[in-house]
């Protein structure tokens, strides 16, 4: 797990702002918050859970995470934050699913999604790794043991989202 987030956290950083798709920085915050139940939608769709968790989140028996954003979450709080989860203090914002608080994070500033890349379809990456944790029951040693095959899902389902482009940018 640490070798994943630490791959993830080099790839964000090395991330070339100048490379950054012009309608990436066309999306404003409010537009991706607008969008956050589209996206959602979408990721689960295209995810197979079985019914009985699939009729638990329809109730709100299970929640979907709470997104927290870059614009609006201090970096120090964002450190604060990971660091309990990751056991390392980031130096930048990062994405990621935090299964022990239910929480997403997603930083919303353009220059870091090189194109094709967007907020959106990074976020609808996350929705999937929640999505995946359901799946595995909420255990923690299932997650790990299927870790490289489902960063492999969270990929493809990211990129169906990008290819689809399905939520309607306002």
């Amino acid at each position: 797990m640490r070798n994943l987030i630490l791959v993830l956290m080099i790839a964000t950083a090395a991330s070339d702002p100048s490379m950054a798709h012009a309608a990436n920085s066309e999306l404003t915050p409010a537009q991706i918050e607008r969008n956050e139940a589209c996206v959602y939608k979408f990721v689960r769709s295209h995810f197979e859970i079985p019914a009985a968790k699939a009729e638990a989140l329809d109730r709100g028996q299970i929640k979907i995470p709470t997104v927290l954003y870059s614009h609006k979450t201090s970096l120090k709080d964002f450190q604060d934050m990971t660091e309990k989860f990751w056991n390392l203090r980031p130096s930048s914002y990062q994405n990621y699913f935090n299964f022990n608080t239910n929480e997403i994070f997603l930083a919303t500033e353009a220059a870091l999604y090189p194109s094709p890349r967007t907020q959106l379809d990074v976020l609808a990456h996350e929705f999937t790794h929640f999505l995946q944790f359901l799946r595995h029951d909420f255990d923690l040693e299932a997650r790990h043991l299927a870790e490289d095959q489902d960063e492999t899902e969270a990929i493809q389902i990211q990129d169906l989202y990008r290819e689809a482009q399905p939520c309607p940018i306002n």
